[in-house]
């Protein structure tokens, strides 16, 4: 009886494991973690025109908020997860103006969503190929091969996104990500607190070392984040349950039996 409630108990541990390894580092990452960035803003687009020609330059305002209430759409559709149809407008808006830089970023979005790898990195290249300087499609690159496990190419464009915006500290933590991903945990911590506060950086890197089963550093990081942030409920979770797994993850000891009597 003893050893069929000691396993029962040992399935329990490995199976909330498992369920707060889904909440703390899961399909997404977390919260604080920057997936993709679709570019909600719906502003004008400026047309580049001066005023020589009243007429032209009417119907180019026209074109300019045709083309702007088809993004509009396309990004309702995206954001409601219907990504098939975003996707089809997106295209009708690049078949009105191919230059329309955000359509192809969007288009990105959707299509990673779908699982459409190959099409988002196209669409993606051409978004920076077409503005070099766009922040957030550098970042949607990266985050596209992470999904991919082309580690070095993410951490490459997210590198761009946080050149172009050190603003935005969502791009270090999606780089810090990368670096974990790859095993340089020291250079992703570096990249969360410079994305986040220390509490912050502790609770994300204790995520990456539960996910690759190095629990008793998940629960040293988990604990220090708790200690340094009471509020981080997550930290507080994940301490309890890196304590669990690091006590059943490493072997147990087994007494060497006895030499036989002479």
């Amino acid at each position: 009886m003893d050893k069929k409630i000691k396993k029962g108990m040992v399935c329990s541990l490995v199976l909330s494991g498992i369920f707060i390894l889904f909440l703390l580092s899961g399909c997404a990452v977390p919260k604080n973690m920057a997936g993709w960035f679709p570019p909600w803003d719906f502003g004008q687009r400026d047309c580049g025109l001066e005023d020589k020609d009243t007429m032209s330059s009417a119907s180019c305002i026209r074109h300019c908020e045709d083309v702007d209430s088809m993004y509009h759409k396309a990004c309702y559709l995206q954001k409601r997860k219907k990504h098939r149809l975003a996707i089809e407008e997106f295209k009708k808006i690049i078949r009105v103006d191919p230059l329309y830089v955000k359509a192809y970023n969007g288009m990105g979005v959707s299509c990673d969503l779908l699982g459409d790898f190959t099409r988002a990195m196209e669409s993606y290249k051409k978004a920076v190929m077409l503005n070099p300087g766009l922040d957030y499609a550098w970042n949607n690159l990266g985050y596209s091969c992470l999904l991919q496990g082309d580690l070095d190419s993410a951490i490459d464009a997210f590198q761009k996104a946080v050149t172009l915006n050190g603003r935005d500290k969502r791009y270090y933590n999606n780089l810090g990500l990368a670096y974990a991903r790859k095993g340089c945990f020291a250079l992703a911590f570096t990249k969360f607190k410079m994305g986040g506060n220390d509490a912050q950086a502790c609770l994300n890197i204790g995520r990456c070392y539960y996910r690759n089963g190095l629990y008793e550093r998940a629960r040293r990081n988990f604990a220090k984040a708790f200690a340094l942030n009471s509020s981080l409920r997550n930290a507080r979770i994940g301490m309890k349950a890196a304590e669990a797994l690091a006590g059943i993850s490493q072997p147990s000891t087994i007494a060497a039996p006895a030499p036989p009597s002479e």
